[in-house]
């Protein structure tokens, strides 16, 4: 008889351990969910790998005002390249020199409140040469008459990341369909050469990605969710019949 007795409050117990960790889970579900950052990725035209210069465009989603109140939004872009120069001394005398080339990228949202854009206007965002052959950042040559050299593929990325809360950003974000930034690149080559004839010709292509995470204010939170509510009930009438039961 006590042994049943032991067994059945074993069964319950063990029951009762089992509601109290898919609570236990579910809770854990429910903090990621409610987490106070969103992060929505970047898909488009400039996310794909173009030959330069071209303008592009960046969509993502807008928020949801439903989701909470949007308090900062932050652009997270990554600029890549791939160029090529071809160099050719079209002279009958020896040419020496270097070239150097960069890449500027411009990204500005409809309502131009992207202060400079995303991307530095300067002296540009990236710039290139060949690692054996640098001099002060330009790609080094010395051509024979006639003669011409390639670089081969010259690759490198530039990545920014920005936090915008101005009321016009917010509002220009917020919405429930999708907002685009605009994208837009301009590669320049800078020649410098010492006899000869020579000219060059570069073949670029460049992409942009990222993401815009969005940190918000959850909506005030009422009543826990019916789940969560048969959770607690339920793991609570487990330790009330485990109570009845040693009590007896």
């Amino acid at each position: 008889m006590a042994t049943a007795h032991s067994q059945e409050i074993s069964k319950i117990m063990m029951n009762t351990r089992r509601l109290l960790t898919v609570f236990a889970a579910c809770s854990l579900m429910c903090g990621i969910a409610s987490a106070n950052t969103l992060e929505e990725t970047f898909t488009g035209s400039a996310t794909v790998s173009t030959n330069t210069d071209f303008t592009g465009l960046l969509t993502a989603t807008q928020w949801n005002p439903a989701w909470g109140t949007l308090t900062s939004v932050e652009i997270d872009l990554t600029s890549n390249l791939s160029t090529d120069l071809q160099i050719k001394n079209s002279d009958t005398s020896n040419s020496t020199g270097t070239v150097f080339t960069e890449l500027q990228v411009f990204v500005q949202d409809s309502g131009n409140h992207l202060n400079g854009g995303v991307f530095s206007t300067g002296a540009g965002v990236l710039a290139y040469c060949d690692p054996g052959n640098c001099v002060s950042g330009k790609y080094a040559y010395t051509l024979a008459a006639g003669a011409s050299t390639d670089s081969g593929a010259l690759v490198a990325s530039s990545s920014q990341d920005y936090v915008y809360n101005l009321a016009a950003i917010l509002a220009e974000y917020t919405g429930t369909g999708t907002f685009s930034l605009t994208d837009k690149t301009l590669t320049g080559t800078l020649l410098g050469n010492t006899g000869g004839n020579t000219t060059a010709i570069q073949n670029s292509f460049e992409a942009t990605t990222g993401d815009v995470i969005y940190t918000y204010t959850p909506p005030p939170s009422g009543a826990p969710e019916p789940a969560t509510l048969f959770l607690m009930g339920s793991a609570l009438v487990g330790v009330g019949v485990l109570r009845k039961r040693f009590k007896a």
